[in-house]
């Protein structure tokens, strides 16, 4: 019987680390205007790599789901804005927001 308990302890074990090594996150967070604070509807984030991302809605919100924990390049672009392009490690952050600067008419 102690054989038995032992082995399913393992099993539970094993289960739960196998399941957190594979758990998978997001990335979410706010893109807004860098000088009037205002949200940025339309708004693009991508990440390249996992061929993914998502558009913001009218509050400037967008979220990505069921990315790997790695380090992933992340792209956010709207018209008439500069765009900014950034390295983040999805498994340390999962809440990031984006201020775009216009860019300038001359």
């Amino acid at each position: 019987m102690v054989l038995y308990i032992k082995r399913i302890s393992f099993l539970c074990i094993l289960t739960f680390i196998c399941y957190n090594a594979d758990a998978q996150n997001k990335l979410s967070g706010k893109i807004i205007d860098a000088k009037t604070g205002e949200a940025i509807a339309g708004a693009t984030v991508y990440i390249p790599e996992l061929k993914t991302g998502d558009i913001a809605d009218k509050n400037g919100q967008y979220t990505i789901d069921k990315l790997p924990k790695t380090i992933v390049t992340v792209q956010v672009s709207f018209l008439g804005y500069k765009s900014i392009v950034e390295k983040v490690d999805i498994s340390a952050v999962n809440l990031m927001d984006f201020r775009l600067e216009q860019i300038s008419g001359k």
